[in-house]
C-alpha cells in the first residue's frame, strides 16, 4: 500500500484500508474525481487512473511525479528541502520535528 508523504486536512491516507476494501479487483480505469494527492488511485488496481481535483497545482504535481523517473523526482525534492531547511521527516521521523520544535 502506498500512503501518501504529503500530510494536509482532509488526505485520505487513514482510509485507505476502507476504501480499497470495497473496489473490485477487475477495475480496468479509475477515476479518482477529488484525487487531492493521489494517494486512492495510487492504490487502485486500476489499469487506468484518471486523477481530477479543482485544485490544478495538486494534478500538475500528480502528472510531475508520472512523468519524471523516480531518482530526478527524489533529487529535486531533497534539492527544496535543503535550500529551505525543511525538515526531512522521510528520512528523520516525525520525532525529529516534535525535538525540534516545541509549538506555540
Amino acid at each position: 500500500m502506498f500512503v501518501n508523504p504529503i500530510s494536509y486536512p482532509g488526505n485520505k491516507n487513514k482510509l485507505l484500508k476502507q476504501l480499497i476494501s470495497e473496489f473490485p479487483s477487475d477495475i480496468s480505469i479509475f477515476v479518482d474525481v477529488f484525487c487531492g494527492s493521489g494517494v486512492v488511485g495510487a492504490n487502485s488496481k486500476a489499469n487506468t487512473v484518471i486523477c481530477n481535483d479543482i485544485c490544478e497545482a495538486c494534478t500538475d504535481i500528480l502528472q510531475y511525479f508520472y512523468d519524471k523517473p523516480f531518482n530526478e523526482v527524489m533529487s529535486k525534492l531533497e534539492e527544496v528541502i535543503n535550500y529551505y531547511h525543511l525538515s526531512y521527516t522521510h528520512r528523520d521521523g516525525k520525532t525529529y520535528i516534535e525535538q525540534k520544535h516545541e509549538g506555540l
